[in-house]
Order: C-alpha cells, then sequence, then structure tokens
C-alpha cells in the first residue's frame, strides 16, 4: 500500500497552530520509568521505528493557502537529554520539523506532543509503541498483545483519518449560553517552567471512595477540584466571579468503534456558580449529573456536527489562512480561554502485556498550563496504581495540597513526588 505524504489537520486541531505561544504551547507528556539506564542509541532506533508503524506522527506541519495540514517529513526525530523545563512549546524549527519531542534522563523516557497531532489516548499508543520498540531491541522479552504492531501498517489510513468528519451528522446544537470562568491568581515563576507534583495512590483505593459517593474516579476527582478551588480561592472572599468551570475530556473512540490516533475527544464543561454555596456531597451529584448529560451519544453528535460544519462552509474554504488565523484566534479567547479555569484529563487504565510490568515501573501524564488555564489536573493508571498530577503557571502550591490532603484524609495512601520548581524561586 503507497503511503500517504500528507494529511489535513483534523476538525479538533485546527484551532492549536494559530494560537500556539510561548505561554500556551498546547502540549502534554508522558513519563515512563524504566527498571534500568536509558540507552539512548537504543531509544533512537525505537523512535525511528515507531514513525514507520504509526506514520501519522512522522509529518511536519505546514502552512497551506487556506488550511495548515501535516506532511511528511523524512528527517530524524531525534532523541534528546532531557532538560528541566521540557513542557514548553515545540518549535520545528529546532525540532528537525517535528511536532513531538522524545527526551531521556537516567532511567525515564519522556514524550512532549503538540495537540496539532494528537490527543491524548493517541499520544498514549505512540508512547506504548516506542517504549515496545524499545524493550524489544534491547533484548527483552515482551509480547506484542495491547501495542499497536508492524502489522497494523495496512490499516494506517484508518489510524489517521480525521473521525470527526466520518461520524459527522447534521444536528443542531441547543447549547445553554456560556460564561466567563474564574481564573487563578497566583506569583509567577521567576524563570520559565511549571511546578509538577505528583500523587500516586493504589487504584483500589481511589475506586473505593469514589464508590462511597456513588461516582466513577473522573466524577470525584473533577468534583473534589472543583471543589478544592472554591475553599482554597474562593469561599469568604469578595470575588466578583465565583464560577468554577473544568473541562473534562471524553474519548470518543469507543462511543464510535474508531482506531484513530489522531485527535478524537471532546470536552464536557462542568460549572457552578459558588456565590450559590454548596457542600462537596452537592458538587459531586452536580458533577455527575452534567457529566451524563453532556456525554450522551446525541449531545456528542450535537457539538461534532457543530465543530465540522463551519469547515465545511464552502466560503470558509476560500478564505486565506491568514485570515482564518485572525478568525481562530478571536474563537478561541471567546469560547477558550473565557470559559475555563482548569482542565481534569483521566486517560485511564493503560492495559499493557504482563511482561511489560518488569521493565516499566511507573507512567505519569502531564497536561502543560495555558495562558488561560493556569493549573490542569491529568490522570492515568498502570499496573495497580493511579497518578494523579497537577501542573501549575505560578508559585502557590494551595490547590494540589488541598486536594491531596482531602485525599489522604478519606484514606487514600498516597507518595507524593515534585519537581519542587517554587523552591528555585
Amino acid at each position: 500500500m503507497q503511503k500517504k505524504n500528507w494529511y489535513p489537520l483534523d476538525n479538533a486541531a485546527k484551532i492549536y497552530p494559530p494560537n500556539t505561544t510561548e505561554a500556551s504551547p498546547f502540549v502534554f507528556s508522558f513519563t515512563a520509568r524504566l527498571a534500568s539506564e536509558v540507552d539512548p542509541e537504543v531509544l533512537q532506533k525505537a523512535v525511528n521505528l515507531s514513525l514507520e508503524v504509526m506514520p501519522t506522527f512522522k509529518t511536519r506541519l505546514k502552512r497551506g493557502i487556506f488550511w495548515y495540514y501535516l506532511e511528511r517529513n523524512n528527517k530524524v526525530a531525534t532523541v534528546k537529554p532531557q532538560p528541566a523545563h521540557y513542557l514548553k512549546q515545540i518549535t520545528p524549527e529546532s525540532n528537525n520539523g517535528y511536532m513531538f519531542e522524545v527526551f531521556y534522563r537516567k532511567n525515564t523516557v519522556t514524550i512532549n506532543l503538540h495537540h496539532s497531532l494528537t490527543d491524548g489516548t493517541g499520544g498514549t499508543n505512540f508512547f506504548l509503541e516506542i517504549l515496545f520498540e524499545y524493550f524489544k531491541l534491547m533484548g527483552y522479552d515482551v509480547e506484542s498483545e495491547g501495542v499497536i504492531r508492524p502489522s497494523a501498517a495496512p490499516h494506517a489510513y484508518e489510524e489517521s483519518e480525521d473521525t470527526f468528519r466520518v461520524f459527522d451528522k447534521k444536528l443542531k446544537n441547543n447549547s445553554e449560553k456560556e460564561y466567563s470562568a474564574y481564573k487563578f491568581k497566583g506569583t509567577p515563576f521567576s524563570h520559565d517552567g511549571y511546578g509538577i507534583v505528583c500523587g500516586v495512590c493504589k487504584v483500589d483505593q481511589l475506586k473505593a471512595l469514589a464508590k462511597q459517593y456513588g461516582a466513577t474516579v473522573t466524577e470525584y476527582l473533577a468534583a473534589l477540584y472543583m471543589y478544592v478551588i472554591y475553599e482554597t480561592c474562593l469561599q469568604g472572599k469578595p470575588e466578583k466571579n465565583k464560577r468554577v468551570q473544568i473541562l473534562v475530556p471524553i474519548n470518543l473512540r469507543k462511543r464510535f468503534s474508531s482506531n484513530t490516533v489522531r485527535n478524537f475527544s471532546l470536552f464536557v464543561r462542568l460549572k457552578h456558580d459558588f456565590h450559590n454555596e454548596i457542600s462537596f456531597e452537592e458538587c459531586i451529584e452536580l458533577c455527575k449529573k452534567q457529566l451524563a448529560e453532556g456525554s450522551t451519544t446525541e449531545k456528542i453528535e450535537q457539538l461534532i456536527h457543530s465543530n465540522v460544519k463551519l469547515e465545511k462552509n464552502p466560503f470558509m474554504k476560500i478564505i486565506p489562512l491568514f485570515l482564518k488565523d485572525i478568525a481562530m484566534r478571536l474563537v478561541y479567547r471567546r469560547v477558550g480561554e473565557n470559559l475555563q479555569s482548569g482542565d481534569l484529563s483521566n486517560i485511564g487504565l493503560i492495559k499493557t502485556p504482563e511482561s511489560f510490568s518488569k521493565y516499566l515501573k511507573d507512567i505519569a501524564f502531564v497536561i502543560g498550563p495555558t495562558a488561560s488555564a493556569q493549573q490542569n489536573i491529568t490522570v492515568i493508571g498502570y499496573n495497580g496504581k493511579i497518578y494523579i498530577s497537577s501542573a501549575r503557571g505560578y508559585v502557590e502550591t494551595r490547590i494540589e495540597r488541598e486536594l491531596f490532603k482531602r485525599l489522604a484524609k478519606n484514606g487514600v495512601e498516597l507518595t507524593i513526588y515534585s519537581n519542587y520548581w517554587e523552591s528555585e524561586v
């Protein structure tokens, strides 16, 4: 089968290139702690092999006359030593054109990805493929079940398709009026970088705690995040805007039986105006209700059509890209920056072959803060543990401290890790 040489950006990705800046890099990362020190030469070979298996990532971002697109990139995606600040804007000029970076440090491997390429689920698949190739090249006895393999290459079109367009139905979006969200106020770091704190706990303990409230882990943590923002930033304070709004991404692949590794998720916005004070229990019920309402198939199909119809508009197709850039910046400020306090993204439990556990000890997932969302909470599960990470763009650690404190008070045993970025100020 002939390899495709270019891909139009998927519908969800189009908003990111014109809005990417140093303050809003739109990157996320996965970090794996291995059982032994990383061999950079072997890691480089693993990345090379993985790009042939998953050609969507073997691309560079290009500007067309009317749209951005991804073009096949025949340069080497060079692995690099991990810098102290790695969750920063990816500059294609210094990265051989690639919109992802792979780093190593001692016994850890980190991949940094731009949202124009993929979402969290697609990024997870690519990262696991790199790790699988690395383990095999190291001579480790690992199984391939559950990991993308070269046999998947004939299905590359399905993996690289813009699934939003495939499942577009002409349904009217009856969304209610939206209001601006509360924004965190903190002391900016005096140097580049973000503060990252990760709490590790057992899956069973966190699931049991959520079950006490009749909630899933995502519902419980979203409510906890929202309520901690209220208690630490708003309660008893004369803030004019007490509307906390948390974006929770919903992976659509299972819902629509898709194997794409490109963006295929939508956000549900959980919100409450804390001028109307509620209890934590009421906050959980509110989050459960809003998540259920926002993730029905009908609602999702309405959102898909709302996003795709503008792209399909004949008039939009002929507008030059520089004018589209201006429009997309205005749209993002209105419906992106203005409407979110923060994100809570749960990748779920990562399933790998049992043999992986000998060589892959831990895995963490982090979304870099942006100018509009100065703190994000991310969740990923692996090998019986859940890793809850907070990345923030300011010095104060009050939100994650209170969040982990509440978990610990409710019987969840936690191990806390930090990059101690605040201590450098």
